[in-house]
């Protein structure tokens, strides 16, 4: 019976040690190699490229989370899209467009590019770059943490975000702004983190990031 306890303590072990170590070495390599793939990509002036499969067509870049923080900006919040990077929801509005762009990471596993996200402070600045264009976006709402809802919440996607009237979460009024979403806990739970920001600022992409 000692035995068994300890294959099932085993197998319990190198799961978690997978899901937990595994998943996010295996993910950090396939974004670096999908980073290096676009950023060829873009000498050619291609303003995508695929990456195993999945479309790559953006960078996404959060100063708060240090100068070396760049992540994959892929098209779709599928398993496979987002083991290569942050997902863009297929129908929100494109970067810089008027609208509602919403972004989509893990907080833990498979590369864990929001783990952070409740770190994220008001007047944070959050930077998309694609081919020709960088795009800074200003944090206003759901900084620290402070906006938790259930994945059922649809109107946190919506162009133009209206909580409930139940409700008194902060929400930005402006017509162009990006929508970051994760897990609202480091384990398993339906509900998720949100944060608003308002594009502030629009720039040609000749260096990597505005403070290159």
């Amino acid at each position: 019976m000692v035995g068994v306890f300890t294959l099932v303590a085993l197998v319990c072990a190198g799961y978690l040690g997978w899901e937990f170590v595994g998943t996010n070495l295996v993910a950090r390599h396939h974004q670096r190699q999908a980073l290096s793939e676009l950023v060829t990509a873009w000498d050619r002036k291609a303003p995508s490229v695929t990456s195993r499969g999945v479309a790559v067509d953006g960078i996404l870049r959060i100063p708060r989370f240090g100068p070396a923080y760049a992540v994959p900006l892929v098209e779709g919040t599928g398993s496979e899209n987002l083991e290569i990077g942050v997902g863009h929801v297929l129908g929100s509005a494109r970067p810089g467009a008027i609208g509602n762009v919403v972004l989509a990471g893990h907080r833990v596993t498979h590369g864990e590019p929001f783990r952070a996200l409740p770190s994220l402070r008001v007047g944070d600045d959050v930077i998309v770059e694609t081919l020709t264009s960088g795009f800074v976006y200003r944090v206003v709402a759901g900084a620290s943490g402070t906006l938790r809802v259930p994945d059922t919440a649809s109107w946190v996607v919506a162009s133009a975000p209206r909580a409930p009237a139940n409700t008194r979460h902060d929400v930005p009024t402006g017509a162009r702004l990006i929508t970051l979403i994760t897990c609202a806990e480091l384990f398993h739970t339906s509900d998720r983190l949100v944060v608003f920001g308002e594009l502030v600022r629009t720039y040609p992409r000749v260096h990597p990031h505005p403070q290159a």
